[in-house]
């Protein structure tokens, strides 16, 4: 397995935010790592990545037919 880059102060919120959802962190992790103050903002990126996760698990399912 690989290990990720760092999640850099640069880096833009959204993106780490999905990266930290995709990889199973809890709300509150992905909060302390983005400095979001509400769970309103983490659950919509944790929406994104379950849409993506989702969306993925769809087209694998067609791959296989």
């Amino acid at each position: 397995m690989t290990q990720a880059a760092p999640i850099l102060q640069t880096t833009l919120p959204y993106t780490a935010a999905m990266q930290l959802a995709e990889a199973g962190c809890s709300d509150s992790e992905i909060a302390a790592v983005t400095g979001h103050r509400t769970l309103q903002m983490v659950q919509k990126y944790r929406a994104g990545a379950n849409q993506r996760r989702l969306s993925r698990r769809a087209q694998d399912r067609r791959d296989r037919t």
